[in-house]
């Protein structure tokens, strides 16, 4: 049987080089999305059928980006790429090892080696894998890693590719086999899935994303079957899909998002009524509306879409991005063009990753070709990994005792040590305090500071194997940092995430003798935050002013502040808050 299917798949593959005529001394470079004779291939097309046809057999989760990998992935190019390539591989064997697929031609890695060593670019951490390939999209067509949910063991994920691309459909399988690692393919029905990398994010907590191209390239299934499958083998129980944009030409989420961790989202941004504009706000305006891993609001971050160097927008350019960047343990690769908004873009990158190395590489000769550095690289996991749910802290209340660090723990060898390393003074340094094991929840207790003292933290974590990983990944030089700030009467502040300026209705409500109001204020910037002179008032049916909640500098973010009303009649009362470009009130009820 399986020398059946892949002699289908061998005559496929003679049909797809004489149709894409390919000679045999080099691959032709085929752009990221089907070329007009892969279009007329893809209706008789039938692709590999693989040989490990079987869903994970316990449950698993999809390991995300920002996690710990072993490496990554690329597939040289041959041609005007080899730069890009090159740079890639430079920084990223600095982080882990670097695959690089190779023909099978001995004389192919020496070409390879010759030409990084007259670029100064050391070999200590690549390997050459000899294997035929058809494109260097290997985002897209490359293995997924995924995590046995009880043991913690490592496993590839094959999805179908979306081209009639044999030799790329096979490279996770080749993989799996050459690292000795089980392998699970959707490749059959009822489980046959449609797939590409650039299109699938997540966040290794059981949510993922893509846009609504997978739903068009799987009619076969509905969204609730679609879901089934990417819950049995990537373990999502939240799967996002959204919207595919008019003018990003593939309809990947790599061209205008980016997940940076699993409460915090990099969202590209068109000024107003430009390219994809609306179809993009549309998509932050439904992401609002979710929660994390956490049971938060995602912290959004805009990221500006670039112009090209005369001023143009898709569809009157090339899909320019910031967003289709890879990030590779502690550094992150990012994608500019010469144009005034780089230094802005890596700025972004450097604010809301603080701690991490972020370099910028010139783009131009691969953007027209639908794809930048995200699509050229695929990350591999690391064979333990050291997995830590925490929900950072944002700001404190200056009446806590203490402030209490609370993170899951897991790792299959054991927890050897975990640590939470904190300090109130950046002249000062870090201190250590222990965390104590329940059940695999780890806390420990930061001491008391003084309102509006900035603390800065991290967690250590080492495995009995002596592996050693800290939240965030950098440890120290990112180390989370959030302000003590006063219970009352200042409103308090439930997370960071810019959202758009409302005013919620209190409850309870009516009420005696207290109730609580909760109001959002909108980001009025790009970069960074501003504070804003926000004031939260309660009137009288005549217009007098009762109480004043809230008079003072906020930054944007969710707020609550309570009202206690012992000290007024009962009646029907308003509340109003005033914010820069914003003013709404509602009606409350006390009642005695």
């Amino acid at each position: 049987m399986r020398i059946v299917h892949r002699v289908a798949a061998l005559c496929c593959l003679v049909v797809y080089l004489v149709n894409a005529q390919v000679d045999e001394t080099e691959v032709k470079a085929l752009p990221r999305g089907p070329s007009a004779e892969e279009l007329q291939l893809l209706p008789s097309y039938v692709p590999p059928r693989g040989t490990s046809l079987i869903a994970p057999p316990r449950p698993v989760r999809a390991m995300a980006e920002f996690e710990e990998m072993e490496g990554m992935i690329v597939r040289w190019a041959y041609n005007t790429q080899n730069l890009l390539l090159s740079q890639i591989v430079d920084a990223a064997q600095d982080e882990g090892k670097v695959w690089i697929l190779v023909r099978p031609s001995t004389s192919d890695s020496t070409n390879i080696k010759t030409y990084l060593a007259s670029r100064s670019i050391p070999l200590t951490n690549i390997e050459f894998v000899s294997v035929n390939t058809n494109t260097i999209w290997c985002r897209d067509y490359g293995p997924w890693t995924v995590y046995d949910s009880v043991t913690d063991s490592i496993g590839i994920v094959d999805f179908r590719y979306n081209r009639p691309r044999p030799l790329d459909d096979v490279v996770p399988e080749f993989l799996a086999q050459r690292w000795n690692l089980p392998v699970y393919q959707t490749l059959q029905m009822p489980d046959s899935l449609v797939h590409t990398g650039g299109n699938f994010m997540v966040d290794g907590f059981e949510t993922g994303f893509s846009s609504k191209l997978i739903q068009n390239e799987n009619p076969m299934h509905t969204p609730a079957q679609i879901d089934t499958i990417l819950l049995k083998y990537c373990g999502l129980q939240q799967y996002v899909k959204m919207e595919t944009l008019l003018y990003d030409g593939i309809h990947h989420i790599d061209m205008h998002m980016k997940l940076l961790d699993e409460e915090t989202i990099l969202m590209g941004e068109y000024p107003p009524g430009v390219s994809d504009y609306q179809q993009i706000e549309n998509t932050v305006s439904y992401l609002r509306t979710l929660n994390n891993r956490y049971g938060r609001p995602y912290r959004i971050i805009r990221m500006p879409m670039p112009a090209d160097g005369a001023g143009r927008y898709p569809p009157q350019s090339n899909y320019l991005t910031y967003t289709n960047s890879l990030i590779v343990n502690k550094t992150v690769l990012v994608p500019i063009y010469g144009l005034p908004g780089d230094n802005a873009a890596l700025q972004i990158y450097r604010d809301a990753m603080p701690g991490y190395r972020v370099i910028g590489y010139d783009c131009n000769a691969i953007i027209s070709q639908l794809g930048a550095i995200h699509c050229i690289a695929k990350e591999v996991g690391v064979r333990e990994p050291v997995h830590i749910a925490h929900a950072r802290l944002w700001e404190a209340a200056d009446t806590l005792a203490f402030y209490q660090i609370e993170a899951r723990i897991k790792v299959r060898s054991g927890v050897d040590s975990a640590f939470v390393w904190w300090r109130a003074d950046t002249l000062l340094p870090f201190n250590r305090i222990t965390m104590t094991d329940s059940s695999g929840v780890f806390v420990a207790h930061i001491p008391q500071q003084a309102v509006g003292t900035h603390v800065a933290y991290y967690i250590d974590v080492a495995a009995n194997s002596q592996r050693r990983v800290s939240k965030p990944l950098v440890g120290a030089a990112g180390a989370f940092v959030f302000e003590v700030v006063p219970s009352t009467p200042t409103a308090v502040r439930t997370d960071r995430q810019p959202h758009e300026f409302s005013l919620s209705q209190n409850y309870p409500n009516p009420f005696n003798p207290s109730t609580s109001i909760r109001f959002s204020l909108s980001s009025q910037v790009r970069v960074g935050v501003r504070s804003q002179l926000v004031s939260l008032k309660v009137y009288n049916l005549l217009g007098q002013m009762v109480s004043t909640l809230v008079n003072e500098e906020l930054e944007p973010g969710n707020y609550e502040v309570s009202f206690d009303a012992s000290g007024i009649a009962s009646g029907v009362y308003l509340y109003r808050l005033e914010a820069t470009g914003f003013t709404q009130s509602r009606r409350m009820v006390v009642l005695k």
